[in-house]
Protein backbone atom coordinates (compact mmCIF):
# COMPACT_ATOMS: atom_id res chain seq x y z
CA UNK A 1 0.00 0.00 0.00
CA UNK A 2 1.32 3.44 -1.11
CA UNK A 3 -0.30 7.21 0.64
CA UNK A 4 0.34 9.28 -2.02
CA UNK A 5 0.17 13.19 -1.98
CA UNK A 6 -0.82 13.19 2.39
CA UNK A 7 -1.68 17.30 3.22
CA UNK A 8 -2.98 18.70 6.14
CA UNK A 9 -3.81 21.98 6.98
CA UNK A 10 -4.43 23.47 10.37
CA UNK A 11 -5.65 27.05 11.43
CA UNK A 12 -6.34 28.21 14.89
CA UNK A 13 -7.04 30.67 17.41
CA UNK A 14 -6.01 30.34 20.80
CA UNK A 15 -6.90 31.90 23.98
CA UNK A 16 -5.33 31.49 27.36
CA UNK A 17 -5.86 32.46 31.01
CA UNK A 18 -4.17 31.35 34.34
CA UNK A 19 -6.27 30.27 37.58
CA UNK A 20 -4.24 30.02 40.43
CA UNK A 21 -0.39 28.68 39.09
CA UNK A 22 -2.54 26.46 36.01
CA UNK A 23 -2.68 27.95 32.62
CA UNK A 24 -5.68 26.94 30.68
CA UNK A 25 -5.88 27.37 27.17
CA UNK A 26 -8.11 26.16 24.01
CA UNK A 27 -9.97 27.66 20.88
CA UNK A 28 -11.50 26.73 17.93
CA UNK A 29 -9.56 25.35 15.06
CA UNK A 30 -10.61 25.05 11.12
CA UNK A 31 -8.63 22.25 9.05
CA UNK A 32 -8.11 20.07 5.80
CA UNK A 33 -6.97 16.54 5.51
CA UNK A 34 -6.74 14.41 2.50
CA UNK A 35 -4.90 11.84 1.10
CA UNK A 36 -5.22 8.94 -1.89
CA UNK A 37 -4.13 5.31 -1.11
CA UNK A 38 -3.58 3.26 -3.74
CA UNK A 39 -3.19 -0.64 -3.00
CA UNK A 40 -1.26 -3.48 -5.65
CA UNK A 41 -1.04 -7.00 -5.60
CA UNK A 42 -0.55 -9.53 -7.60
CA UNK A 43 -2.66 -13.28 -7.81
CA UNK A 44 -0.83 -15.67 -9.13
CA UNK A 45 -2.57 -17.48 -12.37
CA UNK A 46 -4.59 -14.09 -12.29
CA UNK A 47 -2.78 -10.99 -12.69
CA UNK A 48 -2.48 -7.50 -10.82
CA UNK A 49 -5.15 -6.02 -8.77
CA UNK A 50 -4.89 -2.51 -8.57
CA UNK A 51 -7.48 -0.21 -6.13
CA UNK A 52 -7.42 3.22 -4.85
CA UNK A 53 -9.35 5.49 -2.71
CA UNK A 54 -8.60 8.89 -1.08
CA UNK A 55 -9.44 9.84 2.61
CA UNK A 56 -10.90 13.05 3.80
CA UNK A 57 -11.32 14.29 7.46
CA UNK A 58 -14.96 14.20 8.07
CA UNK A 59 -15.24 17.68 9.30
CA UNK A 60 -13.56 20.71 9.06
CA UNK A 61 -14.03 22.37 11.90
CA UNK A 62 -13.39 21.52 15.65
CA UNK A 63 -11.19 22.78 18.80
CA UNK A 64 -8.97 22.24 21.09
CA UNK A 65 -8.38 22.46 25.18
CA UNK A 66 -5.08 22.17 27.85
CA UNK A 67 -4.20 22.89 31.15
CA UNK A 68 -0.66 23.19 32.29
CA UNK A 69 0.19 22.38 35.53
CA UNK A 70 3.67 23.24 37.57
CA UNK A 71 4.60 20.37 39.56
CA UNK A 72 7.62 21.85 40.68
CA UNK A 73 10.97 23.81 39.82
CA UNK A 74 10.94 24.29 35.98
CA UNK A 75 9.02 20.64 35.93
CA UNK A 76 5.42 20.85 34.40
CA UNK A 77 2.36 18.35 33.36
CA UNK A 78 0.71 19.38 30.30
CA UNK A 79 -2.49 17.60 29.04
CA UNK A 80 -4.79 18.74 25.92
CA UNK A 81 -7.96 17.13 24.16
CA UNK A 82 -8.94 17.53 20.50
CA UNK A 83 -11.64 17.08 18.88
CA UNK A 84 -11.83 16.93 14.83
CA UNK A 85 -13.64 14.19 13.12
CA UNK A 86 -12.92 12.52 16.41
CA UNK A 87 -11.49 13.41 20.08
CA UNK A 88 -7.82 12.32 20.58
CA UNK A 89 -6.10 13.49 24.01
CA UNK A 90 -2.51 13.66 24.86
CA UNK A 91 -0.08 15.02 27.23
CA UNK A 92 3.55 15.99 27.98
CA UNK A 93 5.78 15.99 31.14
CA UNK A 94 8.28 18.65 30.85
CA UNK A 95 11.49 19.90 32.20
CA UNK A 96 12.81 23.67 31.22
CA UNK A 97 16.63 24.43 32.27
Amino acid sequence: MKVKKPREINLGIGLQGKIGDAILYGGPVAYWAKAKAELTGTITGVGTLTDSTTYKEKNNVGGFAGVRLPLGKNVSLEVEGQLKSRFSMGGALTYSF
